[in-house]
């Protein structure tokens, strides 16, 4: 669990709520984790987190970055089932487990 924290920088981010969605994405999906998100901020999906990618998760509209972040993950998913329907079957899990994440200040 540690490695997945110190891959997204997790002690560098100043909103925990948006550190453990990116981390838990990570865990799940790998790097892919981190690139789609690159990818939904707008920024070059390399898979690392580093100084760009840590300015857009520390600015200071926290609950639009999580918002966002959020809505990225769920069409993540989704996108998953599109390429793939049979992997359907794991969509509701997925959407749960990314929805179970809630925002704090």
């Amino acid at each position: 669990m540690k490695s997945y924290w110190d891959r997204c920088k997790g002690d560098q981010i100043r909103n925990q709520s948006i550190a453990e969605l990116l981390v838990d994405w990570h865990i799940n999906a790998g790097v892919a984790g981190i690139k789609a998100w690159q990818k939904s901020a707008l920024l070059d999906a390399d898979g690392i987190i580093g100084p760009k990618s840590l300015a857009v998760l520390n600015s200071s509209q926290t609950y639009v970055i999580f918002s966002r972040m959020q809505a990225a993950r769920e069409q993540y998913y989704r996108n998953i089932v599109l390429k793939n329907p049979s992997q359907a079957r794991f969509l509701n899990g997925w959407l749960n487990r990314t929805r179970a994440f809630e925002y704090e200040d």
